[in-house]
């Protein structure tokens, strides 16, 4: 015996639609007004063109590779 299957009702759609909107809203969709909406990236702040300008000051025929800028990107934030 097979049950036929009941209407949902309407309490049950509004939370349904609530949370696809919320879904949409969270992964950066398209809200209902069609606009989507550009999050901002947190900006991250690195010591590298300080670095890189005390080095050519010190040594202007010298560079340094983004691996080694990095490790003196995390000294500097250790100190401070």
């Amino acid at each position: 015996i097979t049950m036929p299957a009941k209407k949902a009702s309407k309490a049950a759609t509004k939370r349904a639609t609530k949370a696809t909107k919320r879904a949409n809203k969270t992964a950066g969709g398209e809200g209902a007004e069609g606009k989507s909406k550009g999050g901002h990236k947190k900006r991250h702040e690195t010591y590298s063109t300080y670095i890189y300008r005390v080095l050519k000051q010190v040594h202007h025929d010298l560079g340094i590779s983004n691996k080694a800028m990095n490790v003196m990107n995390s000294f500097i934030q250790d100190i401070f």
